[in-house]
């Protein structure tokens, strides 16, 4: 943990981090490659969306909102439980005022220089746990929002059950993933 002193920079902690001093750098923008991965990542992904048959004209509200085990009353309001639950944590996230702090590590030898990173605010949202679990919080609403449609012998707009129905596969792998890259590869071995 590192405190930051009254130039805006951090300092070591009493602790002993041998780590230097850096500057915060105020704002963080994405490098032009990075930007250009991003416009052709997505522009392709539309492009395969809208040139493959991925039958989604067979979503309905049934599918996205209801279950065979289940009342779609009980399933939106545990739907329900769980949006506000991510809701509210990710609003925690986002209004703690002393966010998060870490130190970036290098390889021994490395030229690179130590930084510090402090996250508050929006920034809470630049890192991908925080993003998939916010992406859960956005299924889980709309999830509720649809199984309370479907309680109440309502409709929904086709490319909202589309939405859901996406925002699902992606929200579950997104958070296969993070569990898995979490359990096996970011939290030490015991031994």
């Amino acid at each position: 943990v590192c405190a930051r002193r009254a130039d805006n920079k951090f300092s070591p902690t009493p602790d002993g981090d041998p780590a230097p001093a850096q500057a915060m750098p105020q704002t963080a923008l994405p490098s032009s490659p990075l930007v250009a991965f991003y416009i052709a990542f997505v522009a392709g992904t539309l492009h395969l969306l809208r040139t493959s048959d991925l039958r989604l004209e067979e979503a309905t509200l049934a599918m996205v909102g209801g279950s065979e085990l289940v009342s779609p009353t009980a399933l939106a309001v545990v739907r329900g439980c769980f949006a506000a639950l991510g809701l509210c944590t990710l609003r925690s996230s986002i209004a703690d005022k002393e966010g998060v702090r870490y130190q970036l590590q290098r390889p021994a030898g490395s030229q690179l220089p130590v930084v510090q990173v402090h996250l508050t605010g929006l920034k809470r949202l630049t890192t991908f746990t925080v993003q998939s679990w916010t992406l859960l919080s956005l299924y889980f609403t709309g999830a509720t929002v649809a199984s309370a449609a479907f309680a109440c012998g309502a409709a929904l707009p086709q490319l909202v059950q589309v939405g859901l129905w996406l925002s699902f596969e992606t929200a579950w792998a997104s958070a296969l993933m993070t569990s898995s890259v979490t359990t096996c590869v970011c939290t030490p071995d015991p031994q």
